[in-house]
Formats: C-alpha cells, sequence, structure tokens
C-alpha cells in the first residue's frame, strides 16, 4: 500500500507547477476578458498652443512616420487573437479620400505565424510600444508627400468575444502635415578628394607643424519642396587660435585663394549660390510697367514692375563648397596648440508677396504711383531676410587643428645580421647590428646632431660598448654617411630625416641583449623626451656546425693496392669562421688490419685539411675509415668519414724454353697475405676435345697454376677467392708462333676443356701474345692446367643442363620465394653458367653464382605473376627452365575480419577475452593486443603488447601475469585481429576494456557473470541503487515545497 501511494504522489508531481509563481490578487482588474487602446505614441495628435499660437506635433512632409500603440489587456484572462487597424484620410464628407488603410494581425495561434501567440493578463502589448506592421511584416512606415490635415484612426480588432468594453478600443485624430526648408552647413578637413570618412577625423586633427592641411565648407539648402530655391544663401566663416595667417587661405568666392592676413577681422561672409537674374519686386495690383510702394520700396532704380536682378540662387539638393588650407602657427607658440574654423549660416532671402489696406492713404509711400488700386488692397511681391530655417540644428560646424612645437629624435628600428632581423636566433662571432633614428620633432626644418650606443650584455653580465654615428662600411648594404636629422632648406644636402649607424660586435653562445641608444646633441635645445631613443632585443647566440667532406686523391691504382702512397683533403667550411683555416681538424684512421685507431698518421691541428700518405703498409690492407673531425673557436664539431678499401696485389711470372712459352700475372685481392702461386711447364696435351669444336687437337703450350713459396721459401697455400673479393686479374702468356694462325687458351676443368676470353696480338721480339682479364663475377684462377692449342675460338653453346622448379614459398607483404634445382649439376660450369630470373617476360636479375638455388620477390597484394628462372652462359640458355604461370601474391588478410560483441572476463589470474567474427575465410589465426590506458586505434595496433594465437578460435584466456607484466593497474583495453596462413597480419581499434585496478573477484561468484563490453551503460545493479536514492529525494522534496503556508503565500517553511 505504501509503495503505490509513493509512485501514486510521484505521477501527479509535475515539476513545472512546483517552480510556478502564485499569481497575486488584484482586486481592482476588469473583467475576465478586456482589451483596450490607451494611446498612439506615433504619430501624435497635432494641436494649437493655447499661449504661443504654434502649431505643435506636426509632420514634415516627406519623412517617414511609424504607427506606435500602447494596448493592454486589461482582463484576467490571456488574450488569444488581436489586429490593430491604422485608417489615414484626407477630406471630409464626400470629399473624403482614404490615404491608408492597413490592418495588423497581430496576435493569433502561433501556427499562424503572428508575432504573438497570446497577450498575458496584465500585460502590454511589445511592453506599451507596439510598433504596427505591414503584410510583408516589416513596421508600417506613411511618408505624405502633400502638406495639409490628415485624420488617422487606430482601432483594434479581431478579439473575438474577448472584450467587455467596447468603447476603448479606438482614437481618432488629426495631424498636421507641413512643408520645410533647410540650409545645412558642413565643415571638413579633407582627406585626398574628400572629406574623411570618420567623422571624429572629420571635425579634428592633428596637423603637421610647417605644413598646410586643406578644409572644406559645404552649404545646401534641403526641403520638402523639389523645386525650392534658397536666395542669398549668407554663410560667414571666423577663424581663430594659433594659425599661421600669412600661410593659411581661403577661397574668395571666385576660385582663388587668399591669405586670412588679408581679410578683416579674420573672418569672411559669403553669399553663396549660382547668380541668376530673377524677379525680385512687383507690385501685383499695378499693372503700369513702372510702380513703387513706400511700405516695400521697389528695388530697381527705374521702378521695373515687374523688378529683375541678379541673386546668388541655391537649388534643393544641390551643394556648394569653399575650400581653404590652414597652416599652424610654430613660429610664436611653443608645446601644444590649437585652432578653429567655423562656419554659421547667417540668412537667406524669400520672395513673397503681401497685401496691403491702403484705403484711408495713410499707407507710406512718396506720394508717386503708390500703388494701382487707390483706395482698396495693394498686393506686393517683394524680397524678405530670414535667419532661420525648419531645421537649426545643422546651421553651425567647426573643425579644429591640434599640433605641437617640440624638438625630438626617436630610434626606428634595431636589426641584427645581414638579413636584418630584430631578436631572435642569430650566429655567434662578428655580426653586424644597425639602427635607425629618426627627426621626430615638430618641425623638420630643425636640423639635430646625433649619434648611437650600442652595447651588447651577455649572460655573465659582461657587456661590450660601441659607438657609431654612420654606417658606410657594413656589407652588402647602401653607405650612410653622418648628416643631421632633419631637411636641409639650404639646398647643400646636409641632412636627412632619418640616420643610419652600425657596427661590427662580438656574438657569443647564448642569450644576450643587445641595446642602441640614440643621442640628442644639441646641447642648446631640450629633446620633448628621451623614453623613445632605446631599442633593445634578445638575441640567441647559435653555434652553427662545421661543413665538411673528404676528398680522395688521385690514385695510383683504382682500386688502390698496399703499396701505394694516398692523399686526403678534407674541404670544410663554417658561417661563423671567414677562414677556413682558422678551423681545427683533427684527423683519425681506423680498421684495416690496425688493432686500435690512428691518430697519428695524419697531423692534426689549425688549418691541417690535408693528409698525405706517400706509401701504405700492410695494416691498410682490408677496409679503412679514414675520419676528419673540424671544431670551430667555440667547439662546435662536424665530422666526415671516408672509406678506403686497400686490395692486396699478387704479381708472379713463370715460363720455360722448351718449348719456349712466358707467363705475366696480376692479381688484386682482399686477404690473403700468404697467397702465392708458381706457373710451371706442364705435359704436352695431344687429342684433346675443344669444346664445341670438330677434331682433337694437341697443344701449342702446357703450363700449369699451382701453389707458390713464401718469403720464408716454404710453399703456401693456394687460395681460392671468390667474385666479391676480387678487384682485378690479367694473365698473358707470350709463346713462339705465327700471329697469322688462330690460338686460343684454354684451362682444365671438371667437364673437360674451357675456353678463356683471350685477346691475341704479336709478342715483342716475335712470336704470339693472348691476353686474357677478369671478367668481375667469378673467382680467380684455378690451380689447374693450361693450354695454348692452334685452333680457332668455340663459338659456344648454352649450359648443358636445365632448370628444374622446386616449389613457391608465398610470405607476408606480398612476398614470392621461388626455389628451383638442375637437371645435372655435374654438368654446370661454375665460371661461365648464371641463373637468371624473368618476371612477367621481362628479365628481373641474375643471380650470383650457380650454387644459388632460391630468390624471392615482392609483389602486390592480389596480383598474378609469371615468374621463369633460366640458366644462361655468354651463348644463351639451356632450353629447360623452370616455369610458373601464375603465382599470385598475397599482402593482406583478404577479407578483413569484422570482430565484435568483445568482452572481457576477469578472475584472480587470468583476464578471459570471447568475441564474435565475421568474414574469416583468409583467417588462419588470432593476433590479441592490448594497451594500459590508451584507447587505441587501428593505426597504432602495430606498437602494441601482443600474444599471436595458434588457432582461428574466437576466445582466448590471459594470464594477468603476462598482461599487467606484475602489478594490474588501471583500465586496460584489449582487440584482436586475424593472420592469414602467410604471415599477413590485420589490425583493429580497441575493442573491449577492463578496469583491472577497480575489479574486486568473489570466489563464490561463478565465471562469466562480470562482463563488460566497451561503452555498454551502467550496471543493472547500479541502476536499481541510483533509482531508489532518487525516489527518497523526490519524497523529501515535495515534503519541504508542500509545507509552505497556504494558496497565494510565496514563502516556504524550511
Amino acid at each position: 500500500m505504501i509503495a503505490m501511494m509513493i509512485a501514486s504522489t510521484m505521477l501527479y508531481i509535475v515539476p513545472e507547477e512546483l517552480n510556478a509563481e502564485l499569481a497575486q490578487s488584484d482586486a481592482g482588474r476588469a473583467a475576465g476578458d478586456e482589451v483596450k487602446l490607451h494611446d498612439v505614441t506615433s504619430p501624435r495628435e497635432s494641436y494649437t498652443d493655447a499661449f504661443s499660437g504654434e502649431v505643435r506635433n506636426q509632420i514634415d512632409a516627406g519623412t517617414d512616420v511609424p504607427f506606435i500603440v500602447v494596448v493592454k489587456n486589461d482582463g484576467t484572462n490571456d488574450l488569444l487573437n488581436l489586429n490593430v487597424r491604422v485608417q489615414v484620410s484626407t477630406g471630409t464628407g464626400a470629399a473624403q479620400q482614404t490615404i491608408l488603410d492597413v490592418s495588423d494581425q497581430v496576435i493569433c495561434p502561433a501556427i499562424a505565424g503572428c508575432p504573438y501567440a497570446s497577450l498575458a493578463a496584465g500585460d502590454y502589448l511589445a511592453n506599451g510600444a507596439y510598433t504596427v506592421k505591414a503584410a510583408s511584416g516589416a513596421d508600417l512606415l506613411w511618408n505624405p508627400s502633400i502638406a495639409g490635415s490628415y485624420q488617422v484612426k487606430v482601432s483594434l480588432e479581431g478579439f473575438g468575444d474577448q472584450d467587455t468594453d467596447l468603447t476603448n478600443n479606438e482614437l481618432t485624430y488629426s495631424v498636421s502635415v507641413v512643408d520645410w526648408n533647410d540650409i545645412s552647413v558642413e565643415i571638413c578637413w579633407v582627406d585626398g578628394d574628400d572629406c574623411y570618412a570618420d567623422d571624429s577625423a572629420a571635425r579634428s586633427q592633428a596637423v603637421e607643424a610647417g605644413s598646410s592641411s586643406q578644409y572644406r565648407i559645404t552649404m545646401t539648402p534641403g526641403g520638402s519642396v523639389a523645386d525650392w530655391e534658397a536666395r542669398s544663401v549668407s554663410v560667414t566663416v571666423d577663424f581663430t587660435g594659433s594659425y599661421d595667417d600669412s600661410m593659411s587661405t581661403i577661397d574668395d568666392g571666385t576660385g582663388n585663394q587668399v591669405t586670412i592676413s588679408s581679410l578683416t577681422g579674420a573672418s569672411n561672409t559669403y553669399i553663396m549660390g549660382t547668380p541668376t537674374d530673377v524677379e525680385v519686386w512687383r507690385n501685383v495690383s499695378d499693372v503700369e510697367q513702372t510702380s513703387n510702394n513706400g511700405a516695400y520700396p521697389n528695388p530697381c532704380a527705374a521702378e521695373d514692375n515687374p523688378c529683375t536682378q541678379s541673386r546668388s540662387i541655391s537649388s534643393n539638393g544641390t551643394s556648394y563648397t569653399i575650400d581653404g588650407y590652414m597652416t599652424p602657427d610654430t613660429a610664436s607658440t611653443s608645446g601644444f596648440a590649437a585652432f578653429s574654423v567655423s562656419a554659421q549660416f547667417d540668412s537667406h532671402v524669400v520672395y513673397i508677396g503681401e497685401s496691403l489696406d491702403e484705403s484711408g492713404g495713410s499707407q507710406g509711400g512718396t506720394g508717386q504711383n503708390q500703388g494701382g488700386n487707390e483706395g482698396g488692397e495693394t498686393t506686393i511681391n517683394y524680397e524678405s531676410t530670414i535667419s532661420t530655417d525648419a531645421r537649426a540644428g545643422n546651421n553651425f560646424d567647426s573643425i579644429t587643428g591640434t599640433f605641437g612645437v617640440f624638438h625630438n629624435i626617436r630610434m626606428e628600428s634595431l636589426t641584427i645580421g645581414d638579413d636584418g632581423i630584430f631578436g631572435g636566433i642569430v650566429n655567434v662571432g662578428q655580426q653586424w647590428v644597425k639602427g635607425t633614428v629618426v627627426h621626430d620633432g615638430s618641425d623638420r626644418t630643425n636640423t639635430y646632431d646625433w649619434n648611437m650606443t650600442f652595447e651588447v650584455e651577455n649572460s655573465d653580465g659582461t657587456t661590450q660598448v660601441y659607438d657609431a654615428n654612420s654606417c658606410t662600411e657594413m656589407p652588402g648594404q647602401d653607405s650612410y654617411p653622418h648628416k643631421l636629422l632633419g631637411e636641409d632648406d639650404t639646398g647643400n644636402n646636409l641632412a636627412n630625416v632619418e640616420g643610419v649607424a652600425c657596427v661590427q660586435v662580438q656574438i657569443f653562445p647564448g642569450d644576450q641583449t643587445i641595446r642602441a641608444t640614440a643621442n640628442f646633441l644639441e646641447s642648446g635645445l631640450s629633446e620633448l623626451t628621451a623614453s623613445d631613443n632605446l631599442k633593445a632585443t634578445q638575441v640567441e647566440g647559435i653555434n652553427d656546425i662545421p661543413n665538411v667532406d673528404i676528398r680522395v686523391g688521385d690514385l695510383l691504382n683504382d682500386p688502390p693496392v698496399v703499396g701505394d702512397g694516398l692523399s686526403f683533403e678534407a674541404r670544410a667550411s663554417d658561417t661563423e669562421t671567414e677562414d677556413p683555416g682558422m678551423l681545427m681538424y683533427n684527423w683519425e684512421i681506423s680498421g684495416g688490419l690496425r688493432s686500435a685507431p690512428d691518430a697519428d698518421t695524419c697531423q692534426s691541428g689549425p688549418g691541417m685539411g690535408m693528409c698525405t700518405l706517400p706509401f701504405t703498409d700492410t695494416q691498410w690492407l682490408g677496409q679503412n675509415t679514414v675520419k676528419v673531425t673540424v671544431c670551430d673557436t667555440f667547439n662546435a664539431c662536424a665530422t666526415d668519414t671516408e672509406m678506403m678499401m686497400m686490395w692486396n696485389m699478387l704479381m708472379a711470372s713463370g715460363g720455360d724454353t722448351n718449348p719456349d712459352w712466358a707467363v705475366d700475372y696480376s692479381l688484386t685481392f682482399n686477404g690473403g697475405m700468404g697467397h702465392n702461386l708458381s706457373f710451371v711447364t706442364g705435359e704436352a696435351i695431344q687429342d684433346a676435345t675443344l669444346g664445341s669444336l670438330s677434331g682433337l687437337y694437341d697443344s701449342v703450350v702446357a703450363f700449369d697454376v699451382t701453389e707458390g713459396n713464401g718469403p720464408d721459401g716454404n710453399p703456401t697455400p693456394y687460395l681460392d677467392f671468390s667474385p666479391a673479393d676480387v678487384a682485378g686479374e690479367s694473365l698473358s702468356v707470350t709463346f713462339a708462333g705465327d700471329v697469322a694462325n688462330d690460338y686460343t687458351l684454354w684451362w682444365a676443368g671438371s667437364t673437360g676443356w674451357q675456353q678463356m676470353s683471350t685477346t691475341k696480338t704479336a709478342a715483342e721480339g716475335g712470336g704470339v701474345t693472348l691476353s686474357w682479364s677478369q671478367p668481375g663475377d667469378i673467382g680467380n684462377l684455378r690451380a689447374t692446367n693450361y693450354a695454348v692449342f692452334q685452333a680457332s675460338a668455340d663459338s659456344g653453346t648454352p649450359p648443358s643442363t636445365g632448370v628444374q622448379c622446386d616449389g613457391v614459398t608465398l610470405g607476408a607483404a606480398g612476398q614470392m620465394t621461388i626455389k628451383w634445382t638442375y637437371e645435372d649439376e655435374s654438368l654446370l660450369n661454375e665460371v661461365e653458367d648464371r641463373p637468371k630470373i624473368y618476371v612477367d617476360d621481362v628479365y628481373d636479375k641474375t643471380m650470383p653464382s650457380v650454387s644459388d638455388k632460391m630468390t624471392t620477390i615482392t609483389g602486390t597484394h592480389g596480383t598474378s605473376y609469371k615468374v621463369e628462372v633460366k640458366l644462361e652462359n655468354g651463348n644463351g640458355a639451356n632450353s629447360v627452365s623452370c616455369t610458373h604461370n601464375a603465382i599470385v601474391a598475397d599482402g593482406a588478410v583478404d577479407p578483413s575480419p569484422s570482430v565484435s560483441g568483445m568482452t572481457a572476463t576477469v578472475s584472480a589470474s587470468d583476464i578471459a577475452l570471447n568475441w564474435d567474427a565475421a568474414d574469416t575465410g583468409d583467417v588462419d589465426h588470432w593476433m590479441v593486443c592490448w594497451s594500459v590506458g590508451y584507447d587505441f586505434e587501428a593505426s597504432d595496433f602495430d606498437g602494441l603488447t601482443c600474444q599471436e594465437m595458434t588457432d582461428a578460435a574466437t576466445s582466448l584466456t590471459l594470464s594477468k601475469e603476462i598482461v599487467c607484466s606484475g602489478t594490474c593497474a588501471g583500465e586496460y583495453f584489449f582487440a584482436a585481429a586475424g593472420v592469414d596462413a602467410n604471415g599477413n597480419a590485420d589490425s583493429s581499434a580497441a575493442q573491449a576494456k577492463v578496469d583491472l585496478s577497480e575489479t574486486v573477484v568473489d570466489p563464490g561468484v561463478t565465471p562469466g557473470q562480470n562482463n563488460e563490453e566497451v561503452e555498454a551503460g551502467i550496471p543493472q545493479s547500479a541502476m536499481m541503487a541510483i533509482v531508489a536514492v532518487v525516489v527518497i529525494a523526490v519524497i523529501a522534496g515535495a515534503v519541504i515545497l508542500t509545507r509552505g503556508g497556504g494558496e497565494g503565500d510565496d514563502e516556504f517553511d524550511y
């Protein structure tokens, strides 16, 4: 029962009701529905002042008039509908004409789009000032163009039955519209061809001493009658203050400038407009061509009727201007001073008429032709001068010019270095510092002498001080000899408005403060202020590292061999060091057969940029590193190294006299200090089969290559070197014979005699020489039998055996490993035969030797490749090759698996992960990774700590010891990504998290009840607790709020 009562109470508690204010009682309020039009504040009713006789609240013709009403809901109910209707008419009775009739729907249901959906009881519409709207939604504006009396009627409509008193919903009254005219006078400072756009700048300017500033006076007639013209508009211009009247000028009215000193009393009056002949007097009542009147005399000397004379006419809307120039008085003033120019509308002339009652004959006059209607009314048109217009606020205007007479110089700039920077980072060493000072006095014709003091304060507090008054030696800059500051009006070029001084200062590493002070050297003058004579900046001196490059001198042998002389040149430069000879060079040689680096062979010291070695010993054998370190004055150092491979060279010869032959041999090789060989006469060869040549051949010369003797006379082992360890090898065989015959050189290999590619020449002293050179891709000559045969060169055959495929292995990232074997390895020619790889029938690479039976190429994921392996020599390829027509590169897990719903179940020692997976066709197993405190993205996956699974199961139990590396703390994020059979790994963003620092495991809890998924929401138990707390709080709040007073009592009893 209690629970039901609580639930029932909560259902009926509305938060808005708790916050609503109880309405105050209003005994004086009208009936339940009542709306009232209290007033119309625009336009106001026009009326005649009883004391002055003037009509108040008149409207100027041609002006926009809004309709502003005061409407109040005087009832106790909200007003839901209301229209405001405005009617303007002129005339009465049958002649009445409606000028304006607009109904504005102000209040209506919100869906209808009215400005208001309701008007609360007791409220004023729009806070008591509602502007009636037109149909467009804009303010309703009435612009009467014709003067006269108009009737305005404002009424409330459309309120339905929500009004009790219908007599207070309408106001009707008269307004008077009158024509008007105006004479506007403006004066401004001129910027270019027009007044300054900014009003403040147009009214007041800080003028420069010694210069003239232009001003402009503008008179513009205006009014509601388009063709109204003002006659003889009089404007007076006055000048006051500290101006130079001999230099200041104003237009004299004819377009010529005259000085103010030529005016009378520093003032001048102008009649503005265009001279035009107009009628200035007429006796309307007299038909005679001449006439006059004593009350209003005829201005024409001949008493012309009408009288026409020239007047300055100003048309409505046309502006008439007068320009001038003001120059401040710097000769008789000091400090700050000012002057002003003002323009005042004085009067203008109107042409009017008046009817005079001359029935008594007592009206003035001379008695001659006093009017054409004796004994009755006489109408005279005449000119009358009036000094007012409809709007007096724009009849006067003025401008002010301020200036000061003072003496001053000012630091304009301070720059450091050739680049002209102001502060920041500069190089240490000698740097140019340049300062600029300018004339900053009020009159530049006053010239000042000056100089500049530069200070460089180092981080240790020491200060360097320099003085200068010119800048003529700074490289790459214009020359600035010393001149006075100012403008030289003598024409001798002894002064300049700007002065430049520069010095070279020493910049050290670290922070330094640089100051430049401009010194005012005119002892007879007082400088206005010295606060702007200083410029300062902070720089950080940095020491650039020198640039150094080691160059190797000319080599005796290429590649160089032990025993050759060597030379190295270190070419160095440094930003802060003009002379590289001032840099410190330190040489070091390491590698080869040395047991420790050698710092003594090359001489170190200032300017030691050369290291010259007349010869090299055996310690140079092998790979050597020549290093030079170059340091500048501030100990910034740079290092360059040159790798120098020094080879061993073996030169040998041999021969015999029966038969007569001689051999010269050279081998450049790496290592093998004990290597030597001998050339000895071999057994003559008979009936030899030579390659593909037909027939059998006997040797002309036969010799054997065998091991030689070392320096101690004992035999040395014969060493076989790989192609990489052979830099050069040559063999020449000279023997008795006719050079016109065909001779070739052969060696005995495992598969028979192999031809060597030789060049045949005639030997000096007779005979023939066959010369052979190492092709570069084979090892050195083998210790075997060699022979010269009188036989032509064998055109050769392709390799004698073919290639067989031995499988393809796909790897990650698109790698494809191709393996092969040979049909008969005993037929391989290790010297000539080479495996070559072709991809899509295009040559790709050559393997170093026939012993290489595997290669790896990398392709694009999903692309099919044709790969062929051929065994080739200089005569072509064997017809049997290994061909794979379609190897598809695998570079990704495809399709990429989708992992979702990962949960983490935590026990005392483990974390059990489970997840759902889709698109797992290419997944061989999973990679599970994690991070602590980092909700990682897929792009971060490769850098995480991971455990690689061995199968594609979608669960894994991880040991806390592995995940936390001992102690668990904070939130841990987990994700699983697929790995295919070839090792391609996918990546994934975090899929689950668990806060191990807050996990408390009850041994009695069944595993699986503590699951948490990323962003899974609030656990149910926590939600139930929160709901219970909220219910209790709401009940308590309701009790408190209902303990207040009765209805109308807004205070609560706490």
